[in-house]
C-alpha cells in the first residue's frame, strides 16, 4: 500500500514539474515569433520545408550551441530586450541556401537579412558573441538605411557585429553575397568594407556604445593586450565579446577559449533584466536578428 501511494506520489510531481517546465517553454517562446534550428531531420529538406519551422523541437535540443556562450544565455538576452522594446525577436539557424553555396557561415547573416528585411521595415542584426546590457529603444530608428559601428581595433573599417537595416538596404546586402569577399567567401565584414567604401555608399555610423569590445582577460597564456584604447564600459549599450583576445582568430583558438571561461556570460546576458518593460505597444515593423546554429 505505501508503494503504491509512493508511487502515486511521484507520478503527481513528474506531471506538475513537467507542466512548469512546459510553461516556462512557452513563455520563452511567446515573444519569439520565428525559431530555426539545424536539426538533422530539416537538413536535406528544401527551403520551403525548413522555413518558418516554429518550435516544434524540444529546447533542450539547442542549448548545447557551444560550451563557451550558452545558447539559452543568448535567447533571453534577446527576448527581453524585444519584450521592452516591443520588437519582434527572430533566432535563426542555417539558412538552406548557405548549406549549397561555397561560402562561409558568416553569410548567414547577408541572406537572412535579405530575407526578413522583405517582411519588416527594420531589421537589428545582432550577432551572436553579443550582449545588450541596457534597452535602447531608439537604436532602431535611424536615418540610414545601413547603419554599422565603427571598429574598435580598426578604426578605419567598420565591424558587422551589429548593424541595423532598413528594407531599401536590399539591394546592398544583394550585392554583399554576390561580392563574396572577392570571391574567397570567407568574410561578408570584408565585403562590407570593400563596398561601402568603393560604391560610395551612403550609411550611418553607429557610436561605440553600440558595439563595445570590454576589456578581455588579461591572464591567458600567449596574451596580446590590444593596442586600442577602451571605451567608458558603463556607457556600452552593446557589448561584444569578438575577436579582441590575440589568438581568436587561431584554428586552436586556446587563447580565446582562456579568455572566455573567465567571464561570467550568465551575468552578461541577464543584466538587462533589471530594467522594466515599458512598451505596451508591439513594434510589428521592427525585428531582432541572430543566428543560434
Amino acid at each position: 500500500m505505501i508503494i503504491v501511494i509512493s508511487t502515486i506520489i511521484f507520478l503527481i510531481f513528474t506531471v506538475l514539474l513537467s507542466y512548469k517546465l512546459y510553461n516556462q517553454l512557452e513563455n520563452i517562446k511567446e515573444s519569439i515569433d520565428f525559431l530555426y534550428f539545424k536539426i538533422p531531420d530539416n537538413e536535406k529538406k528544401n527551403n520551403e520545408n525548413y522555413k518558418y519551422n516554429h518550435a516544434k523541437h524540444s529546447t533542450a535540443k539547442i542549448l548545447d550551441k557551444n560550451d563557451i556562450i550558452r545558447t539559452d544565455f543568448v535567447s533571453a538576452n534577446r527576448k527581453k530586450f524585444c519584450d521592452i522594446c516591443g520588437f519582434t525577436c527572430l533566432l535563426v539557424g542555417n539558412h538552406p541556401k548557405i548549406l549549397n553555396s561555397k561560402k562561409s557561415l558568416k553569410y548567414n547573416k547577408i541572406l537572412w537579412l535579405i530575407e526578413y528585411l522583405k517582411i519588416f521595415n527594420t531589421v537589428i542584426w545582432l550577432d551572436y558573441d553579443t550582449f545588450i546590457m541596457k534597452p535602447d529603444c531608439k537604436i532602431a530608428y535611424k536615418n540610414y538605411d545601413f547603419n554599422i559601428a565603427r571598429d574598435v581595433a580598426q578604426p578605419l573599417k567598420y565591424n558587422s557585429g551589429v548593424i541595423v537595416l532598413k528594407n531599401t538596404a536590399i539591394p546592398f546586402l544583394q550585392s554583399v553575397w554576390n561580392h563574396s569577399d572577392f570571391g574567397r567567401g570567407q568574410s561578408d565584414q570584408r565585403s562590407i568594407n570593400h563596398l561601402l567604401k568603393y560604391q560610395n555608399y551612403d550609411f550611418g555610423i553607429l557610436e561605440r556604445k553600440y558595439n563595445d569590445f570590454p576589456t578581455p582577460p588579461k591572464s591567458c597564456p600567449g596574451y596580446v593586450s590590444p593596442k586600442y584604447k577602451m571605451g567608458n564600459q558603463n556607457a556600452t549599450i552593446i557589448r561584444h565579446r569578438a575577436g579582441q583576445f590575440s589568438g581568436a582568430r587561431t584554428v586552436d583558438g586556446k587563447v580565446v577559449r582562456c579568455a572566455y571561461e573567465q567571464i561570467d556570460f550568465e551575468k552578461e546576458a541577464y543584466e538587462i533584466y533589471k530594467y522594466k518593460n515599458v512598451k505596451k505597444v508591439s513594434q510589428k515593423n521592427v525585428a531582432v536578428l541572430t543566428v543560434v546554429s
